[in-house]
């Protein structure tokens, strides 16, 4: 059953490539620039993935349960026991359902770079299928940035540039008009 967390509709991911042999960001206006989260797609062990999350905040490499479970028997048989636990940035504990490495190719067929990087898989609900944090960022050795929502990295012959794409809930899209003001007796709990 799909939960309403879950119902989201994506912005088609872009990439460009330049000869330009620089990893550079030109300077922008105040109002210019990116919101949210920096998203990509990559192929994750011959998968095809949408809605991985690039976070220069993360620690961990993650795979969400529901995305491990689309994976084929082949690749779910990898998945070994994980041996710590995770806190996330309130404090909660996680207990992983165990461990998996994986081939992570980012880019098209003529552009790209991969990697291997070991992903802990948890239960969790999420917006997003993976997390892809400080460790494996390196070992693409990419340039993120969250204020262009742009990841960019050294490929052979130039720089390529994976733009990211755009989450916006269903729900929250959905609304046509503004929204309307509290009746008086709830404007105390909102303010």
């Amino acid at each position: 059953m799909v939960q309403p967390w879950q119902r989201v509709a994506t912005q088609r991911i872009t990439q460009s490539f330049s000869p330009n042999l620089e990893i550079s960001f030109p300077p922008i206006d105040e109002e210019e620039g990116a919101e949210g989260p920096m998203i990509i797609e990559a192929e994750v062990g011959g998968h095809f993935i949408h809605r991985m999350y690039v976070d220069g905040g993360s620690a961990s490499k993650i795979m969400y349960e529901h995305c491990f479970n689309k994976l084929l028997p082949e690749f779910k048989t990898r998945m070994v026991p994980a041996t710590a636990l995770l806190i996330g940035f309130s404090g909660e504990i996680i207990w992983p359902l165990g461990r998996i490495s994986l081939l992570v190719k980012i880019g098209d067929a003529e552009h790209s770079t991969s990697a291997f990087m070991n992903f802990v898989v948890v239960r969790s609900a999420s917006l997003y299928n993976g997390i892809i944090g400080r460790p494996g960022i390196r070992k693409i050795q990419a340039v993120p940035s969250t204020t262009y929502g742009m990841l960019k990295f050294l490929v052979e012959g130039g720089v390529l540039t994976i733009r990211s794409s755009k989450i916006v809930t269903i729900e929250y899209a959905s609304i046509a008009g503004p929204i309307e003001q509290p009746p008086a007796i709830n404007q105390a709990r909102w303010q």
